[in-house]
């Protein structure tokens, strides 16, 4: 019909050619991989960055170590982006916040982490 050409894409699904169908299943991919990527403001995420810290002068900022306290702040001290230790998945103890700000809410304090070990005198 005359409407459909200024609207290719809408044509219904068994009318589509092949271009259509392409179009479409990439639309469709992009949808799931934005929803897939968007985050919950409650998750609890790894943000240690020693490497910033100790280039800055700070070494042994911005990580956690197996001897420090859970909870106690890590990195960010007094700022938006303030982060507290917390027990990673793996069991060692990493720099974290909320992706929402703030220390990661209670239930929900176990980041993901690629850490391999947490010991300070490496």
């Amino acid at each position: 019909s005359r409407n459909h050409r200024f609207l290719p894409i809408f044509v219904p699904m068994h009318r589509c050619s092949v271009v259509q169908w392409l179009l479409w299943l990439m639309l469709l991919t992009q949808i799931v991989s934005l929803v897939a990527s968007v985050g919950s403001e409650d998750d609890c995420l790894d943000v240690e960055d020693p490497e910033a810290a100790a280039a800055a002068g700070r070494k042994g900022d911005n990580q956690c170590f197996g001897t420090d306290e859970l909870g106690m702040v890590c990195g960010w001290d007094q700022t938006k982006d303030e982060a507290y230790c917390e027990l990673a998945e793996n069991g060692l103890k990493v720099c974290a916040r909320r992706r929402g700000g703030g220390r990661c809410k209670e239930g929900n304090r176990t980041p993901k982490t690629m850490k391999k070990h947490d010991r300070e005198e490496l």
